[in-house]
């Protein structure tokens, strides 16, 4: 369950609202949110609310708003605002060859009582190399306009991708081409430029930067009207297991990655760098895909050799707009080399497994009787089977735990 509270201040007008999101079993996931506004043209409110629910290829969705003819918030209209909004959504997986298809139906009236309301269909497809098609149709049920697009994506490496589009609409056709850079395993500086000819002419070129705290965008457009330039920054600020964090604004899930002692470590989520452990050990990750199995892991490069962890990797699946908790059991292993003698001064032979009390409880004795005894401590007892009969190693000496010494030649006894 996620809660939350927004508000927004201009000149003339104030507004706050607040939300609360959570996981229904089995019903999926639910939304509810309210506001209030107070402006030059009075008082006003707004209630909305969503659910979505997945079974098997088939996803059904459902979201509603009324608000009042005097509610205000920032990209309203002032003179004839919507005062009423439904939309269903349904989206069918047809699997990796035949793509996707989906229907959408939504429903406005206006504050001077004009009511719209538009239906779509879009049908996806992967193509060659890569490359992805889609075709769109949406139809405007009450005005009669028609739109039909065409779509394709290639990508051009792992970071950037071209796009062309080819639409028609009562104001006749338009063609455009496009060009994406994201920013370099997802943080850091990317750029987008896009320009349509035809019905409608204009030229977009955007700058991003996406960082793990926050992100920013700069878009500037050019077209028949005039130009213009907008900044837009955003983050947030999550509280999850006690502490609170600044972090990408996200509308996923996130995982909270705990591993104490280890600062600086970096995080990956679906193998790409998503995070880096601070003084405590701690990472916030945001964007993991809610009720889906997202990788976690970490690099064993960035490890000592004397670290010793079950696994670099685990699976996080939290809820919609929730935080799960990964914890990595990375443990300061040690070890250390001893040449174990037999009793009479012999080298033990080589084969000739032993026993520990340490984590790793089964040894087995190298040439010239040289044993690596991972976890290592002064105090570790090893036993060897000697001529059918036991024979005990104390170590001693080892020193500190992030490095291997060498003991060199030691005695076992029975």
């Amino acid at each position: 369950m996620t809660v939350e509270a927004a508000g927004e201040v201009a000149r003339g007008w104030r507004t706050a609202g607040s939300g609360i999101a959570a996981a229904v079993p089995p019903l999926g996931s639910a939304e509810l949110s309210g506001a209030l506004s107070s402006s030059r043209m009075g008082r006003g409110w707004l209630v909305s609310g969503n659910h979505q629910v997945s079974r098997g290829p088939v996803t059904l969705g459902v979201s509603a708003e009324r608000s009042s003819p005097r509610f205000m918030q920032l990209g309203r209209s002032e003179t004839n605002p919507i005062v009423q909004r439904v939309a269903t959504t349904g989206t069918l997986m047809l699997g990796e060859r035949f793509g996707v298809l989906s229907l959408t139906h939504a429903t406005l009236r206006f504050a001077d009582g004009d009511r719209s309301s538009v239906a779509g269909l879009t049908y996806g497809v992967p193509v060659w190399g890569g490359a992805y098609l889609a075709a769109t149709g949406l139809r405007d049920l009450r005005g009669g306009d028609t739109l039909l697009a065409l779509f394709l994506t290639v990508p051009l490496g792992s970071d950037r991708t071209a796009g062309a589009e080819v639409r028609r609409t009562g104001r006749g056709l338009t063609s455009a081409a496009s060009l994406q850079q994201r920013p370099a395993e997802g943080r850091g500086f990317g750029y987008a430029v896009r320009g349509e000819a035809g019905a409608d002419s204009r030229q977009q070129a955007n700058v991003s930067w996406d960082g793990q705290r926050a992100v920013a965008v700069l878009d500037a457009e050019r077209s028949r009207s005039g130009s213009a330039a907008r900044l837009n920054a955003a983050g947030s600020v999550v509280a999850a297991d006690g502490a609170v964090f600044a972090s990408r604004k996200s509308h996923a899930g996130r995982a909270l990655v705990r591993i104490p002692g280890r600062p600086g470590l970096t995080v990956y989520h679906q193998n790409r760098p998503a995070g880096t452990l601070d003084e405590d050990g701690v990472a916030l990750i945001p964007d993991l895909l809610p009720y889906q199995e997202n990788r976690v892991s970490i690099s064993m490069d960035q490890l000592p050799l004397t670290a010793r962890l079950e696994t670099d990797h685990t699976t996080a699946v939290p809820g919609y707009r929730s935080t799960a908790l990964v914890e990595f059991d990375v443990r300061d292993g040690g070890g250390a080399f001893v040449q174990v003698l037999l009793p009479d001064g012999r080298p033990l032979p080589a084969g000739t497994r032993l026993t520990s009390a340490g984590p790793d409880g089964m040894l087995v004795a190298g040439e010239d009787g040289r044993v690596f005894v991972p976890g290592a401590r002064t105090g570790t007892r090893i036993t060897a089977m000697a001529d059918e009969r036991p024979c005990t190693l104390t170590l001693d000496g080892v020193g500190t735990i992030d490095t291997m010494p060498d003991l060199g030649p030691r005695s076992c006894t029975p």
